[in-house]
């Protein structure tokens, strides 16, 4: 599980930061406000989903409760 929190937990930021990144670059080139505000607020509901499904929390009680077999 720890994995697949991690796994989920750093797909969802990278997303969220190619977005906003792209909704800059694009806006500022082409010069469109609605495309900058729309890429822009995606990146931040990605990002909020990110935050409401608290996969760090998830990621740092697996840790806790790992136990290794020897």
């Amino acid at each position: 599980m720890f994995y697949h929190f991690k796994w989920c937990h750093d797909c969802l930021n990278a997303l969220a930061l190619i977005t906003v990144a792209k909704g800059i670059v694009i806006g500022s080139v082409l010069e469109y406000s609605l495309l900058i505000a729309s890429l822009t607020a995606t990146g931040t509901v990605i990002n909020g989903w990110n935050n409401f499904k608290k996969f760090r929390f998830e990621i740092d009680m697996c840790r806790f409760a790992y136990t290794a077999k020897h």
